[in-house]
């Protein structure tokens, strides 16, 4: 008399076609996890490098007022805000004076010297590795 024994449990080729599933699911979530993890880092140093602009803009604007009328038509700096190293390099576009004066006490026009200068400023960013570069162009006057 032979007893037939009932088997339970899984056979090898289902644990082997199970795991393989399973590990690939988890494969794919570990590769989603991970660019969603280097975007999120990319997007923090992006916003940290545009939220320093405005005042980068703001210390060259100031930095270009004091040359005033001379003749120099280059200026260039590096400084650090928030971390971020701001390198920039301004070049001279234009100069111009304002329209003539008519002078009534001697009946003449007046011509006043150059006063309005536009510049071409290129602004570089870097952040941790990152970088950005911003164009701009600034006006400046003299008194």
């Amino acid at each position: 008399m032979q007893y037939t024994k009932k088997q339970s449990g899984f056979t090898l080729i289902e644990v082997l076609v199970a795991s393989v599933i399973l590990f690939s699911s988890i494969a794919i979530v570990g590769v989603v996890y991970k660019g969603v993890l280097v975007s999120t880092v990319k997007a923090e140093k992006h916003m940290h490098l545009t939220s320093v602009v405005s005042t980068a803009v703001d210390k060259i604007e100031r930095k270009l007022k004091t040359i005033g009328n001379s003749a120099q038509q280059e200026d260039s700096g590096t400084f650090v805000l928030l971390g971020v190293t701001a390198n920039w390099h301004a070049v001279l576009v234009q100069s111009k004076s304002p329209p003539d004066l008519f002078d009534p006490d001697s009946g003449k026009t007046v011509q006043i010297e150059k006063k309005y200068n536009r510049w071409r400023v290129e602004l570089k960013l870097n952040y941790k590795g990152t970088s950005q570069v911003y164009n701009f162009s600034g006006l400046n006057w003299s008194d």
